[in-house]
């Protein structure tokens, strides 16, 4: 066997590179082709992306603006919503003011009138000569040319007596008749049409009060009894309430004027009557009341309703503070 010359060795190995190198150049060719599909596939899907996120992007600021433009609308609307508030408390305000000036100027016009009480209905009355006789009773001597008018106030029917004792309202043609006859009220303590029969009604004489003051009346009176006040009574219209004998005399004249002696009397009456314990309960019960939510000194739904959420307000007041 004859021996391989190097010239054919080279050949050979020059031969297998060859086709090494084909092989690979094909593969780089077709990874190239799959690398530029991949790449042609990611850039498509980049485009894409770049174009959602141009839309987010618009969509964003779309979305912004109109946020901050309802932000705007919200600010205004806030804003009219507390003129709106301020408008309405003010209007509230003026309301009840006009209902007092209303109240005090109805009140005036019965300032020549008095309601006599406890005096049953007959058949055929003259109330003039019901009022004269009730006026005799006070040592007072009256006329029917002292009387401007009177009448019956509606009708009301006492079943265990079987009797009409509606009250007689009337109006004196001189105020200082009727002053004489309310100041002399007093002599008819226990009073009775029939002084033989202690079942007839006792017989009272009584200003005559608008329908607002009445009912504040019976709320004072329900105050003065659940509060321990010994006196009540009226004076041209205005409605004044004693503790007792040494006691001032308080003066209301609408219903703030009754929460506000509740406020005082429910939470800050001084055990020592000092003098300088009237001066610090007065400064106290002062600060407080000011400091008192409007909703609550302007309660219209009568003194427990009114006790009742000072209460909560108190209760709540408290819990903040013990809880800092």
């Amino acid at each position: 066997m004859s021996p391989v010359t190097p010239k054919k060795n080279a050949t050979s190995n020059v031969s297998s590179v060859s086709a090494k190198v084909d092989v690979l150049l094909s593969q780089i060719s077709q990874n190239k082709d799959e690398m530029s599909t991949k790449l042609n596939s990611v850039l498509t899907e980049l485009q894409i992306i770049k174009k959602s996120q141009t839309f987010l992007s618009s969509k964003y600021d779309f979305i912004e603006k109109k946020l901050l433009s309802t932000e705007q609308e919200l600010k205004t609307i806030k804003k009219e919503n507390i003129l709106l508030k301020e408008e309405m408390k003010q209007m509230k305000k003026d309301i009840e003011e006009s209902k007092n000036e209303i109240n005090a100027l109805e009140q005036y016009g019965r300032r020549d009138c008095l309601e006599i009480k406890g005096v049953p209905h007959t058949d055929n009355e003259c109330t003039d000569e019901i009022v004269i006789a009730v006026a005799k009773r006070l040592n007072i001597t009256l006329k029917k040319e002292d009387i401007s008018v009177s009448h019956r106030l509606g009708y009301v029917h006492n079943k265990e007596q079987n009797t009409h004792t509606a009250p007689i309202i009337a109006k004196f043609t001189s105020r200082k008749i009727r002053d004489k006859m309310f100041t002399n009220r007093s002599k008819l303590f226990k009073a009775r049409v029939s002084e033989a029969d202690a079942h007839q009604p006792q017989i009272y004489i009584n200003e005559s009060l608008t329908k607002a003051n009445k009912k504040m009346f019976y709320q004072c009176l329900q105050f003065k009894r659940q509060n321990g006040f010994k006196f009540i009574w009226t004076r041209n219209g205005v409605i004044l309430l004693k503790k007792n004998e040494t006691s001032a005399t308080i003066a209301i004249h609408n219903a703030a004027d009754m929460m506000k002696n509740a406020v005082q009397q429910k939470f800050f009456i001084p055990r020592a009557f000092t003098s300088r314990g009237q001066h610090t309960l007065r400064y106290k019960c002062t600060r407080v009341w000011n400091d008192l939510p409007h909703k609550i000194t302007n309660e219209k739904n009568g003194l427990a309703a009114f006790k009742r959420n000072l209460k909560v307000f108190f209760v709540t007041s408290y819990s903040k503070q013990q809880s800092k």
